[in-house]
């Protein structure tokens, strides 16, 4: 079992959670890695290890129309989720594993971003929203002052 928080760095008092009703069954994460492949004279297809790519994490939810104590409505996440994107904001991803005796297992909590969401409504689930987010890590970053 697990729980899925977003936080605003910005303001680490603004956040969702996502409704424990709606937690996906399984969370993605891709670590892509920059190896090259070269061709050698004698040798063929070789590879030169490379240094690993930005993680990126796939989440698929509902956020729930019946909602229950301490959660919001899903018009709420949604709001939350257009502002990051349009402010360009920098989130936290923090998420919670538990094991069925519900002793902490590890937890992730990385600075992310929001690459892209949609969200579906389907017939028969009135007022449920489907969300499919990835969210792409951030790493800071700043150019160096030279002083001459």
């Amino acid at each position: 079992m697990y729980q899925i928080m977003l936080f605003d760095r910005l303001n680490p008092n603004t956040y969702i959670g996502i409704p424990y009703k709606g937690l996906p069954e399984e969370l993605e994460m891709a670590v892509k890695v920059d190896n090259e492949e070269e061709s050698i004279l004698n040798l063929g297809g070789v590879i030169r290890p490379g240094k690993p790519a930005l993680r990126e994490y796939k989440l698929e939810f509902v956020l729930p129309n019946d909602v229950v104590q301490g959660d919001h409505e899903p018009l709420f996440y949604l709001n939350f989720f257009r502002d990051a994107v349009e402010n360009q904001r920098v989130l936290r991803l923090v998420i919670n594993r538990v094991d069925m005796e519900n002793k902490a297992i590890y937890n992730t909590d990385i600075p992310v971003v929001i690459e892209q969401y949609s969200v579906k409504e389907k017939y028969g689930c009135v007022g449920d929203m489907f969300v499919d987010m990835q969210l792409k890590e951030y790493k800071d970053h700043q150019g160096k002052v030279v002083q001459s």
